[in-house]
């Protein structure tokens, strides 16, 4: 079995972290709001930025798979906690221009299968009716433990 990776975190006092993953440096703290010295994003931002950096990464693999030129990538993430502590991902997905290339036309894509219809887009994703910001926004998701996604 190979390691997809290796991370140390160290503290010595306080809520600062530093954090070694792989030959990257890093760091994490609480705000002063909460007892921390605000040295470093907080571990859910970090946990946000993993999974939006895993969600770009993943799209743009896919998108080369198929010779799709994506351009720009925004996805942004946001965590809530409820009332009774139930932890929310959002998440909300940008390009900056519809996908183009290799299989991208209004009748070529693959076929969705929870719909049966054929996309232009990647799997899972479909454009919204109208645009927001200077780009479209492609999917918004939630998550939450228990979920049926």
């Amino acid at each position: 079995m190979a390691a997809i990776a290796i991370t140390a975190v160290d503290s010595e006092t306080g809520y600062a972290q530093r954090i070694k993953a792989g030959l990257h440096d890093l760091k994490a703290d609480e705000p002063v709001s909460a007892g921390g010295a605000n040295t470093g994003p907080t571990p859910y931002a970090l946990l946000l930025a993993a999974l939006g950096a895993c969600t770009s990464i993943t799209l743009r693999m896919y998108a080369e798979k198929k010779g799709w030129r994506l351009g720009h990538i925004h996805v942004e993430l946001r965590h809530d906690k409820s009332d009774d502590g139930a932890d929310r991902i959002e998440r909300e997905i940008r390009f900056a221009a519809p996908p183009s290339g290799r299989g991208c036309g209004e009748n070529a894509g693959h076929e969705d299968h929870q719909d049966g219809l054929a996309h232009p887009y990647p799997a899972g994703l479909s454009p919204p009716p109208t645009p927001v910001g200077s780009g479209k926004a492609l999917s918004s998701a939630a998550w939450s433990p228990g979920s049926k996604r």
